[in-house]
């Protein structure tokens, strides 16, 4: 921290306008009141920096040193460090132009290395054209990076030789803490303004210039598109990861908090933006969220672009200690300055904070309708999944943490004059999508939860998650044919103890094709729960797929 901050501040006094600089001292962190020791693990991570006389952090300009697109010594170093890694990670923090979401996609099909967008990125909700199938071939999007990380074995796996982060400050905590874990043997960032983001204090190379720029300037190494085990590895462990959460969200018979992450994606009509709020709202996007099908965009119209396969979606939100004040006015300026059909997504205790901006809302100046999302749990439920909620007890978390409150948001809107809904159950909240994006309406959805049934479905979901990642990269790691005899027999001869069902039901988006093709589009079946010896639970599911019929899945 201290080595990255005068470099930092170096770098600033010495640009143009020059002048004095001033350094903030950091402390603990607020609420944390345990002790510590010193440690000299504060260390690690700097053998680099003691080994010769350059700073921890260069500043590097993207600077051609003549009328052929040669690059200066510095950029030519850092490409050579690009053309030698093994083990490369892009990761794709916020970015806010629709040019640098096409150009970050050019990026990552030259690097050939995973990518790890944030939420704030606009590749995390990308729409893939239904024209383009497969497109994950092309680019492998890490999506579940950050549940994937929930293993231990797989953080100490993982191991990136190089990362190359695109755009500002990323929303996970845990990549975060990740980050500073891993120390990667550089760490390039690129971004357009000379402001620091390097929460971990790990960059090794700050690049001011523009991704497109970045992407060019890479154009002139040839980059080998290497083949890596590490790579498939990676695309196994997110898949699985997927899988996992969507049998999750989708078997949970309430309306989640985690479900609402996982299909707000299908709100995004047409050209339709998406604003975030803080707290757990925009953790929970980052941690659930996926992209959907467009069934409206025309392909022909997209080959244009170099890229076809897909296109992002552009997403906003406030960070920073004060995040939380003016969300909603913020939002209905974004949807005013980008043109678009907003979608805002905030929790309770942000929208009470700005219930003025209702105000806002309902006079519609010069903008297309927008649909504000309230995640109403009555009180501040990313406590309940901080570590202070292990630690506390459940009166001071509920009089000091949970900020409870009776308000009510139906009777706020209607003071406004703002057209509202109430949603507890998925189907109500698919259709109340569906109906105010057909009526043009601005409106506040309200989607009822509790912050215990909250937390505890977020902890069912983690430890499965955990279990899947660390199981599949044993596996992988392994050899699978490696199986005796007796292991089989052993297998064979496990007890069965417990057996549970439940029936579970999914809307589809459209008809089915075969079987049973009603005007319902359901999806249905029964969830199979078996518990075996050593406490080992294994689930499955059989399907309808015919009148009368169920089939295993």
């Amino acid at each position: 921290m201290v080595l990255t901050t005068i470099d930092s501040a170096a770098y600033n006094a010495m640009q143009a306008p020059q002048g004095p600089v001033h350094i903030n001292c950091a402390f603990r962190e607020p609420l944390d009141h345990s002790n510590q020791n010193w440690s000299f693990d504060c260390l690690r991570g700097l053998d680099r920096w003691f080994r010769n006389d350059e700073p921890y952090t260069r500043y590097l300009e993207m600077k051609m040193v003549s009328a052929f697109c040669n690059y200066s010594c510095s950029v030519i170093e850092v490409q050579d460090i690009i053309k030698k890694a093994k083990q490369g990670l892009l990761l794709v923090g916020a970015i806010h132009k629709e040019d640098d979401m096409w150009a970050v996609a050019l990026l990552a099909r030259q690097l050939s290395w995973p990518v790890a967008a944030d939420i704030l990125s606009g590749l995390r909700m990308r729409k893939v054209l239904n024209s383009f199938p497969g497109f994950d071939k092309s680019i492998l999007f890490i999506d579940q990076i950050d549940q994937i990380l929930l293993s231990d074995s797989v953080k100490s796996w993982i191991n990136p030789d190089v990362i190359v982060q695109i755009g500002s400050r990323i929303t996970s905590k845990r990549m975060e803490m990740f980050l500073e874990s891993c120390f990667p043997s550089s760490y390039i960032l690129i971004d357009t303004h000379p402001c620091r983001h390097d929460p971990s204090h790990v960059v090794t190379h700050r690049i001011q210039t523009s991704v497109a720029d970045f992407a060019a300037s890479l154009c002139q190494c040839n980059l080998e598109r290497k083949t890596s085990r590490w790579k498939d590895i990676l695309m196994v462990l997110n898949s699985a990861v997927s899988q996992e959460i969507m049998f999750h969200v989708h078997a949970e018979f309430s309306l989640t908090e985690p479900y609402v992450a996982h299909v707000i994606g299908e709100a995004l009509y047409g050209d339709a933006a998406m604003f975030v709020g803080n707290s757990m709202v925009i953790r929970d996007l980052n941690m659930f969220g996926k992209g959907w099908l467009d069934h409206t965009t025309n392909g022909d119209n997209m080959m244009m672009h170099n890229i076809p396969d897909f296109i992002g979606a552009t997403v906003s939100g406030n960070r920073g200690a004060s995040g939380i004040d003016g969300l909603l006015s913020t939002a209905i300026g974004f949807a005013v300055g980008s043109n678009k059909h907003v979608c805002c997504v905030v929790g309770d205790v942000s929208f009470l904070h700005d219930t003025n901006g209702l105000s806002l809302l309902n006079q519609r100046a010069q903008r297309k309708p927008m649909t504000v999302i309230v995640i109403n749990n009555h009180g501040g439920a990313i406590f309940s999944l901080l570590p202070v909620a292990k630690t506390a007890s459940p009166q001071i978390l509920q009089k000091y943490f949970y900020t409870s409150h009776d308000i009510s948001i139906s009777k706020l809107c209607d003071a406004h004059r703002v057209k509202h809904f109430l949603v507890q159950t998925k189907a109500e909240l698919h259709d109340t999508l569906v109906k105010t994006h057909a009526e043009h309406l601005d409106c506040v959805v309200e989607v009822e939860n509790q912050i215990d049934e909250n937390a505890n479905f977020h902890r069912t979901i983690s430890m499965f998650v955990d279990n899947t990642a660390t199981h599949y990269l044993d596996y992988l790691l392994g050899d699978p044919y490696s199986s005796t005899t007796s292991d089989l027999d052993r297998m064979y001869k496990t007890k069965i103890h417990a057996i549970e069902y439940m029936l579970y039901r999914i809307q589809l988006s459209a008809p089915r094709t075969s079987g049973i093709s009603d005007s319902s589009c359901f999806h249905e079946g029964f969830i199979l729960k078996l518990r075996m010896d050593d406490n080992i639970v294994g689930f499955g599911c059989t399907n309808r797929n015919s009148p009368g019929g169920y089939n295993r899945c």
